[in-house]
């Protein structure tokens, strides 16, 4: 280290040392010579995507009374969106259907979340994706 971060960082560790003789700064430094640390485990099949409907769902971003929002990436194109869920057991078709119109009434816009595409979603469930 040079200069005054040098000086700080002595600081810290001499402070740290006259009051916590066995807590120092706990960094783990990898160098060239060290080895590299592991690799991350691999993902469970819990946190394995699916595909539906053309696009790759992933991670959940949110979750409501009536649907769960998931990461959606376009197979083809590599585009990212998010990906509503909407449960039919769970809600009113009509509700759902003013909610289609609305969206698809807004039109794209960059301001707001613009309904890209919808579909059945296997079992249960009506696609909404957007933009996120």
């Amino acid at each position: 280290m040079r200069g005054g971060a040098a000086a700080a960082c002595g600081g810290i560790v001499a402070i740290r040392q006259r009051h916590e003789p066995t807590e120092c700064l706990k960094i783990p430094f990898f160098s060239s010579s060290e080895p590299t640390p592991p690799p991350p485990p691999p993902r469970s099949p819990a946190s394995r995507t699916q595909t539906i409907g053309g696009y790759e769902i992933g991670r959940t971003l949110g979750e409501g009374a009536f649907a769960v929002v998931k990461h959606a990436t376009h197979v083809k194109s590599g585009q990212q969106y998010a990906c509503k869920l909407v449960q039919k057991d769970r809600t009113d078709k009509e509700m759902f259907a003013i909610e289609v119109r609305i969206l698809e009434a807004a039109g794209r816009h960059r301001n707001i979340v613009s309904l890209i595409d919808r579909f059945d979603a296997p079992p249960d469930a009506w696609a909404l994706v957007s933009t996120s």
